[in-house]
């Protein structure tokens, strides 16, 4: 079928068995979640700018002893690690001829809106994940503001000392593998290079591979990789469930979220808008959608990565 003055994205031929009487349903996969999965795991943020920095504050070091009639230490402190965020543009274009719609006993045939609808919240998901399968690499352009990948063993701070957030060795999960991240964690220096015990775990993400061994490490009552019957010190230890994402590229690489203000963010600059408009010239129905938004992460210490 060939309809002059553009391109459509189906016609009538795409949708030979249709307009039978024989036909019992038109079915397709098993649909699309209405909310992303990106919002278990990223911070969700909005913008009204076309671009802004988030800017790290490093306050000062440790009081000092002083003596009588002594001056008093002169402390110093401002910004430290600069991250800018500049929302991207993503969208789609759908053109139906009109006597789709027309000869269509059923919507789901034309509803060129319900298909950018579905695709949109796919593409969130695809472009989010993005961080977390770069997260210990700058090869697709992943780069924090201190010039490293979000999971790295040399995050500078103050004073040329050097933090880490990927496990020095790598560890699949287990009791043990746990214990060590929630260590890891807690003793994580801040800005100042001082460890605060503000930083706590809270919730564990990762692919889909691990849900149920995550559950019987998070749930049981007793440890689960022991003969000897010993309390599970790490049940209750975490408010929220394991995250899996089958997005991952990665079967194996797991991660830890934790309270970190301004970590791993989903920066939404203005939210899906679908249009539809007529063509008058190959009289169609075009359905636009756009969105803008960024995905990064300003402070490292939002994730602590074992890398398998």
């Amino acid at each position: 079928m060939s309809l002059s003055g553009g391109a459509t994205s189906t016609a009538s031929n795409n949708w030979a068995n249709v307009w039978h009487k024989i036909l019992g349903a038109i079915w397709d996969n098993q649909g699309v979640e209405d909310e992303p999965l990106h919002h278990m795991y990223l911070d969700q943020i909005t913008t009204d700018k076309k671009y802004f920095d988030d800017v790290e504050f490093v306050g000062t070091d440790l009081w000092h002893r002083t003596g009588e009639g002594e001056d008093l230490d002169l402390g110093t402190y401002g910004q430290g690690i600069v991250t800018r965020y500049e929302p991207i543009k993503f969208s789609k274009r759908l053109v139906i001829p009109e006597e789709l719609e027309e000869d269509s006993q059923y919507d789901i045939v034309y509803d060129a809106t319900r298909v950018l609808r579905q695709a949109e919240t796919l593409t969130e998901d695809y472009d989010a994940v993005g961080l977390l399968n770069d997260a210990a690499s700058t090869a697709n352009g992943r780069v924090g503001g201190d010039g490293k990948a979000m999971c790295d063993a040399s995050h500078p701070i103050r004073g040329g000392a050097t933090v880490s957030n990927i496990l020095p060795y790598a560890l699949a999960p287990s009791n043990t593998a746990m214990g060590v991240m929630l260590v890891m964690i807690e003793k994580m220096p801040s800005p100042e290079g001082y460890v605060t015990r503000s930083l706590k775990a809270t919730k564990v993400v990762g692919p889909t591979e691990y849900k149920w061994r995550m559950r019987e490490i998070w749930k049981s009552e007793k440890k689960d990789d022991t003969a000897n019957n010993a309390v599970n010190a790490l049940k209750g230890e975490l408010s929220e469930d394991y995250v899996g994402v089958p997005f991952m590229a990665s079967k194996t690489n797991w991660f830890v979220k934790t309270n970190a203000k301004r970590g791993a963010q989903f920066v939404m600059r203005r939210p899906p808008r679908l249009r539809n408009t007529s063509s008058n010239v190959n009289e169609t129905k075009v359905a636009t959608g756009s969105a803008r938004w960024v995905v990064g992460w300003s402070n490292f210490r939002g994730y602590v990565m074992s890398q398998i």
